[in-house]
């Protein structure tokens, strides 16, 4: 019941939910996640599960995205436990 109740929850927001193993692996999205990866043409996996969303980020800033490279850092931050 338990893991039911929290996909319920987690697929009933609005926002794009990622959710990462340590390593910022992509273990788990909600339908939102889901449903703006279709609207944006991404093909195959729109799960994303098995994506080191970590790399997605860093590439991005390297590109000159500055909010890819601040939500790297952030992401990082709370895996070690500084957030």
């Amino acid at each position: 019941m338990g893991d039911d109740i929290y996909k319920d929850i987690v697929n009933s927001l609005s926002a794009q939910v990622a959710v990462l193993d340590a390593k910022g692996v992509i273990i788990e999205t909600n339908l939102s996640w889901q449903k703006f990866a279709t609207e944006n043409g991404m093909e195959g996996n729109i799960h994303s599960v098995g994506i080191n969303y970590l790399d997605i980020c860093e590439a991005a800033g390297r590109d000159g995205e500055r909010e890819g490279e601040l939500v790297a850092i952030g992401i990082r931050k709370i895996l070690q436990g500084e957030l």
